[in-house]
């Protein structure tokens, strides 16, 4: 009886034990509430960069006191306060005809923006003119190769992830790729292969990635035949896992007038979801104020469930 009274205590103790280590890494990323889902409109200091002019908001992360977004080709970043909805522009300089897809803050070197035009990343650290890094390590060149998004870890691993949207390897084969890069001193250098991710076909694409609390969660959206998803993607094996379907909220904001080309998104402090969407209307900027849109700038808000 002593004999299996013991075993059962073991057992319990090494379940405690096991429940206690899954815990955390089961509750790290929040479950998110689609039924409250809001479409939000900001005030803008810039008349020129309300949500029913051109914006194109392609990227967006989140900087401690709120959200900074890029503007895509207009050479602005622009500043969200999420409690009062104030948005700030700035103008930030970087060479003509830029095409900036994705932000990230990297608490050491300051704020990295994705350019696809040039094929570089630029760093703004606030103090001195934006610096390039060169991608040509990566073979990415300076055209349509479809860098989007941007995710530092800021965990004191110098990581930093990279997205290319879409490759074509055949005929209706096509893959989206996410380079595992790592700061050597003033450089970003791959520090492992990169992720290779799989896609059901050509008109699927990732676009948008954010690193939060261990986990990396992208944008994967799909044209023509819409489609939109969360999901996360595993930083050592590349596996994928849905998290949220889209689908009805972002439908939703279409038939409202928002547009649905999701391809921004970041997470607050508490773990509300936002989202914003690109409402490009040309192919390149030819004034430096953003045109009158068809649809508006989508900002989006999915609450985070309250642990």
């Amino acid at each position: 009886m002593k004999r299996r009274y013991t075993l059962l205590l073991s057992l319990m103790l090494i379940s405690v034990a096991a429940c206690r280590s899954m815990g955390p890494q089961q509750r790290s990323l929040p479950q998110w509430d689609l039924s409250q889902a809001n479409f939000l409109q900001w005030k803008a200091d810039d008349p020129g960069f309300e949500q029913d002019r051109a914006i194109e908001a392609s990227g967006m992360a989140a900087d401690g006191s709120g959200f900074v977004i890029a503007s895509e080709k207009y050479d602005h970043l622009l500043r969200l306060n999420p409690r009062t909805l104030e948005l700030s522009t700035e103008k930030i300089n970087l060479p003509r005809f830029s095409e900036l897809e994705g932000i990230t803050v990297n608490r050491e070197h300051g704020l990295l923006i994705s350019d696809e035009a040039h094929g570089e990343i630029f760093v703004i650290d606030g103090k001195n003119p934006p610096r390039p890094i060169d991608l040509g390590p990566l073979g990415i060149r300076g055209g349509k190769d479809g860098i989007e998004g941007i995710a530092a870890t800021n965990d004191g691993s110098g990581r930093v992830f990279l997205l290319l949207e879409r490759s074509r390897l055949a005929p209706g084969e096509c893959v989206s790729t996410i380079f595992r890069l790592r700061w050597d001193r003033d450089q970003l250098l791959p520090s492992e292969q990169p992720l290779i991710l799989p896609l059901e076909d050509c008109n699927w694409r990732l676009s948008a990635l954010e690193y939060f609390r261990g986990h990396l969660l992208a944008l994967k959206t799909r044209f023509p035949g819409p489609r939109y998803e969360l999901i996360s993607v595993d930083v050592e094996s590349g596996r994928s896992t849905l998290l949220l379907d889209l689908d009805e909220v972002i439908n939703r904001a279409e038939a409202e007038g928002w547009h649905s080309n999701i391809e921004g998104m970041a997470l607050g402090a508490d773990g509300a979801l936002w989202i914003v969407s690109d409402n490009a209307m040309t192919r390149r900027a030819e004034s430096e104020i953003p045109p009158e849109a068809r649809r508006r700038t989508l900002l989006l808000k999915i609450p985070a469930i309250p642990e």
